[in-house]
């Protein structure tokens, strides 16, 4: 938009002259172009979004992966995610440019019957859709279950993309409960779907919990002062110490509204709802803090 814009200002700049224009003249008509170029270039930019598609994205969906949002548009959780989605597109777009496309469907407008096709019950549903000969559609799936945070979104898009079958054989298979233990020496609270509202509930005053995920790297850093913060409390009645994988208790961390990691929350008396601990990662800092709410 802008060369092209460059380009006219030049020769309406020689046809000014031509026509008896000062270069003076010439010169202003010229700024005042390359500025409506500029701004046009930057109106492009900003109207650039995630496309839209209706009952055709089967077709779309036939000619290579593309990661779909079907969504309502009163839906209050479609309209959190939407801004999410927009960058999750031009990260895509960016950085795995032509291996997956980003996509959006209204279902209740002219997306209906594929929203209907694909089984799509509430919203938003996410859902990878990929070329599969073996179905009687010719469309694979692949639905998203994880947190719809932009580097969870956006690491999906890239694994299921590469191998869509290979990852839905993997999402289907029967999941097996977390085998993680504690170790011999730790005092840090393992937290699961079975044990958590009663260990925020509990007679602790304060119950300090890190949302993580193993992959994370951020987590695997703190993980070693999160064990030491365990020890300084050992013995302490008043704080329990805590942790719960998202990758296997979920429902949890959905319910607790993570949406990154690690996420630090502290039940303070009994409270209904966690605080988010802000501050620093160092054991003093931790430590400080939590003994400011005994």
């Amino acid at each position: 938009v802008l060369s092209q814009s460059v380009e006219v200002s030049a020769v309406l700049g020689a046809r000014s002259s031509k026509m008896g224009f000062s270069d003076r003249g010439t010169s202003a008509v010229g700024k005042f172009l390359l500025i409506v170029a500029v701004s046009l270039a930057l109106l492009a930019l900003a109207a650039a979004e995630v496309p839209s598609y209706g009952d055709d994205i089967e077709a779309v969906a036939k000619e290579g992966p593309v990661f779909v949002k079907f969504y309502a548009p009163w839906c209050g959780h479609c309209k959190r995610l939407a801004p999410t989605w927009e960058k999750l597109g031009d990260k895509v777009e960016a950085e795995a440019a032509g291996t997956v496309k980003i996509a959006k469907v209204d279902c209740t407008a002219e997306g209906k019957t594929a929203c209907s096709k694909f089984g799509i019950k509430g919203f938003p549903t996410l859902k990878l859709l990929y070329p599969d000969s073996t179905t009687d559609s010719g469309i694979g799936e692949v639905p998203y279950k994880s947190q719809r945070n932009l580097e969870e979104l956006f690491d999906f898009a890239n694994k299921a993309a590469a191998n869509p079958k290979g990852f839905a054989a993997a999402e289907s298979a029967p999941k097996t409960e977390s085998k993680e233990k504690p170790a011999k020496d730790s005092d840090v609270l393992t937290l699961t779907d079975a044990n958590f509202k009663s260990t925020i509930s509990g007679s602790a005053d304060v119950v300090f919990v890190k949302f993580y995920a193993p992959w994370c790297g951020h987590c695997k850093k703190l993980a070693p002062t999160w064990e030491n913060l365990g020890k300084e409390f050992k013995g302490d009645s008043s704080v329990s110490i805590g942790k719960v994988d998202c990758t296997q208790h979920k429902s949890v961390c959905q319910e607790q509204g993570v949406r990154g990691y690690p996420t630090l929350k502290a039940w303070v008396k009994g409270a209904a709802e966690g605080e988010k601990y802000q501050g620093g990662r160092e054991l003093q800092a931790l430590k400080t803090w939590v003994e400011g709410k005994k």
